[in-house]
């Protein structure tokens, strides 16, 4: 218990941090080529404090990562029950044994929900804009999160795959995403039966 409010208060700590050192440099993007800077203190660019948003239909929305709006070309942004819906298709006559997982979380199969998404959509949840890639992920990792599945086990699953198909590690706002998506239901789980739909 005492080991769980250390984190508690190291990630108070660091959020303080970054609220005072964070937006250095803001970076607006309209679309995945075109943008404008506010907050430009260049002085400390060297934190890597920057922040990235998408700016569509008047509204700014904060992005995961600067790839959420630079990987691929994008036209909109995506609020209206996608995750509820992607996480549904996912936990669909689900199963909790890991060899079904690793099977279905590739190759365009149940909990591989990114392959189901529009490329040039990013996709809102929580305040925070992903990219087809990075929702994809964050639906995967509330999945294994409602499922039961710690965080050490998602990281070493999402790892061991990336290594065997990729051949390389997920990249850091790949983790991030599912991160976000298993810390999320965490938060919600009560709010959520075992097959994804809302209670």
């Amino acid at each position: 218990m005492s080991n769980q409010i250390w984190v508690s208060a190291e990630t108070q700590f660091y959020r303080k941090i970054e609220a005072q050192l964070d937006g250095l440099k803001d970076y607006i993007y309209t679309d995945h080529k075109n943008y404008t800077v506010e907050n430009d203190w260049g002085l400390f660019e060297w934190m890597n404090t920057d922040r990235y948003f998408a700016e569509s239909d008047g509204k700014r929305y904060r992005a995961n990562s600067k790839e959420t709006v630079t990987h691929n070309p994008w036209n909109k942004v995506e609020d209206n029950g996608w995750f509820d819906d992607s996480l549904a298709k996912g936990l669909k006559n689900v199963s909790r044994n890991p060899m079904w997982i690793l099977n279905e979380s590739q190759n365009k199969e149940q909990l591989d929900q990114k392959r189901h998404l529009e490329k040039t959509t990013l996709y809102l949840q929580d305040g925070i804009a992903y990219n087809w890639r990075e929702a994809g992920n964050y639906v995967w990792g509330a999945a294994m999160a409602r499922l039961g599945y710690s965080d050490q086990f998602q990281y070493l699953g999402a790892q061991l795959y990336a290594l065997t198909a990729n051949r390389r590690f997920d990249e850091t706002w790949e983790i991030k995403a599912f991160q976000h998506g298993s810390r999320y239901m965490q938060e919600n789980i009560n709010n959520y039966h075992l097959n994804g739909r809302r209670k």
